[in-house]
């Protein structure tokens, strides 16, 4: 009895080192197509960093102003700095960031009503040379600005506040201009017209009167009519 459990121990220690071994062979073969493992490994240190990182500065949430505003950081690698705003109603929001240095790398997302994750987000901006709008949101806008290299990462986020005007209200602004471009120049006409009118009448008045009358009687002719004499026998 003690002699199958010592054999089937060998026998399970055996297929353990030969699994084992075919791992190590497949993570070898991995490496040498790819970098496949190295980038897991970052995920995981980046994760572990971000999840320290974001206990620490969730608390300290810096608040925007609602009219924009421009503000710089320096965040290391796998931590972020997270910000906030709240939009005025009928407003865009346009995030854009610029780094002062060239060995600074940092990628900046935008959530509305949460906080957002490299995985979870609304809005992304992976270059300085882009930018993101956010139209008229009634929820506050959570930013964060990720550290991507591995040396100090300087940045300058910018958060442009501009009001826009509902189409309604458009509307209304541009039937107001058109009534009023009518009732000015109504205003205008219409007392010229009534000069010209008043003018014209004067000026007929005044050629009838200076008009001489002239009148041509027919003279009237009379006829008489000659008796005429019958002899009677």
């Amino acid at each position: 009895m003690k002699r199958r459990i010592n054999e089937g121990f060998l026998s399970s220690l055996k297929v353990l080192v030969v699994l084992v071994a075919v791992l190590f062979i497949a993570i070898q073969g991995t490496l040498a197509n790819n970098n496949i493992v190295t980038k897991l490994l970052s995920q995981v240190d980046r994760l572990i960093h971000s999840d320290s990182s974001r206990s620490i500065q969730q608390s300290g949430t810096v608040i925007l102003s609602p009219e924009g505003q421009v503000v710089s950081g320096s965040v290391s690698y796998g931590s972020f700095d997270l910000y906030s705003i709240t939009m005025p109603p009928y407003s865009t929001l346009i995030l854009s960031f610029k780094l002062p240095s060239s060995s600074s790398s940092v990628t900046v997302y935008a959530k509305e009503g949460s906080m957002p994750t490299p995985y979870h987000y609304d809005y992304k901006i992976a270059s300085q040379y882009s930018s993101q709008t956010i139209d008229n949101s009634t929820l506050p806008i959570y930013i964060t600005v990720y550290g991507e290299s591995t040396n100090t990462n300087d940045y300058v986020l910018t958060a442009s506040v501009t009001s826009i005007l509902p189409n309604w209200i458009i509307g209304v602004i541009v039937a107001s201009v058109i009534i009023g471009l009518l009732i000015l120049v109504a205003s205008f006409l219409i007392p010229v017209l009534i000069c010209l009118g008043v003018c014209g009448c004067v000026c007929c008045a005044a050629a009838s009167a200076n008009r001489p009358i002239t009148t041509t009687e027919n003279p009237v002719n009379y006829y008489q009519q000659t008796p005429t004499y019958q002899k009677l026998e």
